[in-house]
């Protein structure tokens, strides 16, 4: 069932999702509608369309809500409502293989609302053919990339946070699919399929059964602020020059000072042992912050698990970034964070796969790009 929008003499620059959302090549699935038969909405009705509070801009015309509720209207294949794009190749449904060219989808985006008792919301999508191939899945503090019907195959981070603004990417190629959160890889999985595409916004996982109260006060939500999907990987946007930093500490050391982390030289390093190791950079005054490179000391494959986190006073913590390094040779890398304005960055270290040393050999902190 196709549902018409309202229409207005004069839109206003915020009047429809439309004017926010580059939204010329998806449809809309709503969580309302008849049994089994929920609403969508196509182009071009899409264009002119919206519908509160399921699908409308928000109050700052920042983003646009995506809000589904426990005893929403759900499709005959699902028992969760869902109020979500889904990606279309003009006015055909998209359908591609994830062994031919390069096909990618980013969401920066803000969850706002999780549902009672089963705080569980998948915020994006790769489906082939009927069924989910991988997902990010937002349960309570927990972020998860899926792998099929291993709804936990990959932590991504176990400090999430509702209202805070995050980024995650589908790369898929040559039968592989890449997962980034906040510019940084957090799983690879091998993976052939046809009649692929994507899908954004707020699907949520649960319903009437396993959660209360049993109406439209009862919903999971997203804010996204950006959606794009194409048939070629965004190319990456190099950071701008490092910011000066006028000071830099840390937990502890075992004789590598925090200080070589900022002579430019590969060969000297700072370590430390323990969980929750940290370094702290003082920036000398707040500054902007959109990105930080971390170059890890090893030369094998053991994994560091970290935390990037930023401070305007130095006491009070904002984690911005929370994952893995990746690969197994002693190279930089350059971890996106949402802009932030901040005068500290800390970098809390949890250590390697097969002991608890953290070790950083150079350290950039990067306004954005």
């Amino acid at each position: 069932m196709v549902v018409a929008g309202p229409t207005a003499a004069v839109a206003a620059a915020c009047d429809y999702p439309a004017q926010v959302l580059d939204l010329r090549n998806w449809k809309i699935q709503l969580p309302i509608g008849g049994d089994e038969d929920p609403d969508e909405v196509k182009q071009p009705s899409l264009a002119t369309y919206r519908v509160d509070p399921w699908f409308v801009v928000d109050d700052a015309c920042g983003g646009v809500r995506f809000r589904a509720a426990v005893n929403g209207v759900t499709t005959s294949g699902s028992n969760y409502p869902r109020s979500e794009l889904r990606e279309m190749n003009g006015t055909a449904n998209a359908a591609w293989s994830s062994n031919s060219g390069t096909h990618a989808m980013t969401i920066d985006q803000t969850v706002t609302r999780l549902p009672n008792d089963k705080p569980h919301l998948v915020v994006g999508q790769i489906h082939g053919g009927d069924d989910d191939v991988s997902v990010f899945r937002v349960e309570g503090r927990n972020l998860y990339v899926t792998n099929g019907d291993d709804a936990h195959y990959k932590l991504v981070t176990d400090d999430f946070r509702l209202n805070t603004r995050f980024q995650v990417k589908f790369v898929v190629s040559g039968g592989k699919i890449n997962a980034y959160y906040n510019g940084a890889l957090a799983a690879t999985l091998s993976k052939s399929f046809s009649t692929g595409y994507f899908k954004a916004g707020a699907y949520t996982q649960a319903n009437c059964g396993n959660s209360s109260p049993c109406g439209t006060s009862n919903y999971g939500e997203t804010i996204i602020h950006s959606v794009k999907s194409g048939d070629s990987a965004p190319q990456p946007q190099p950071p701008g020059s490092p910011l000066p930093v006028t000071a830099v500490a840390a937990s502890g050391d075992d004789g590598n000072v925090p200080a070589n982390t900022l002579d430019r030289d590969l060969s000297t390093r700072w370590s430390d042992e323990g969980d929750g190791v940290w370094i702290r950079y003082d920036l000398g005054a707040a500054r902007t912050v959109g990105a930080v490179g971390l170059a890890w000391h090893r030369g094998d494959t053991r994994r560091h698990d970290f935390r990037i986190q930023t401070s305007s006073d130095g006491t009070a913590w904002t984690t911005r970034f929370s994952g893995s390094s990746s690969g197994a040779t002693l190279q930089p890398e350059i971890y996106d964070i949402p802009d932030t304005s901040a005068r500290y960055v800390r970098v809390v270290g949890y250590g390697n796969t097969g002991n608890d040393w953290t070790s950083i050999a150079e350290t950039t902190i990067h306004p954005p790009a």
